[in-house]
């Protein structure tokens, strides 16, 4: 058998298959390893298992702090000895405008978060992260940033250390955090001491 016939001969076993289960569903047959005594249906416990049913996890809301950051708004930079990531807030710049109260606070959890989330955890090679939260006011005909129209809102350095001294490796518990704690993540300005 050629390398060709061998090819053809999976694509249409793989086919037939995926045919067979789409009319299986079709028809509203249950695959035949499922039977009455082997499902499980949420909610309900069976004789044999004297535990309750878990709770069903809360669904995520988007006022849930971490459903704000979406992937498409995030940009994630390896740079010499540091991270650059970049948080577009265009769809949240009331929550984190400047001039609005407590604004400041809400963008340094939120800053500590993403540095641990999405940087610290996926490069933990890297001491610090420079996190920028940022609103593109404009895009081009491609729909990218027009990073001549952006607006700087805040800048913070983050390092790794204070995380691993502080034994914060769930990026959840950020949320939780007292201003203190928080605000001492962040590396010291350049010229103080």
């Amino acid at each position: 058998m050629t390398r060709i016939h061998h090819r053809m001969l999976i694509a249409v076993l793989l086919l037939g298959g995926c045919l067979v289960l789409h009319l299986s569903a079709l028809a509203g047959s249950k695959p035949p390893a499922a039977n009455a005594k082997t499902a499980v249906v949420p909610g309900k416990t069976t004789s044999s298992d004297k535990t309750p049913a878990r709770k069903p996890t809360p669904v995520a809301t988007p006022d849930t702090p971490a459903n704000l950051i979406q992937p498409e708004t995030l940009i994630v930079s390896k740079k010499k000895g540091y991270l650059y990531i970049v948080w577009d807030v265009y769809a949240h710049r009331k929550k984190f405008d400047p001039q609005r109260r407590n604004s400041a606070l809400t963008a340094l959890r939120y800053a500590a978060y993403i540095a641990q989330a999405h940087g610290f955890q996926k490069y933990p090679d890297y001491p610090e992260a420079r996190v920028n939260i940022i609103v593109f006011n404009e895009r081009d005909e491609y729909g990218g940033p027009r990073w001549d129209s952006v607006e700087k809102y805040y800048a913070y350095t983050v390092l790794a250390k204070k995380y691993t001294e502080l034994e914060i490796t769930d990026p959840e518990r950020i949320w939780t955090l007292k201003e203190k704690t928080l605000r001492s993540l962040l590396a010291e300005p350049k010229g103080k001491k």
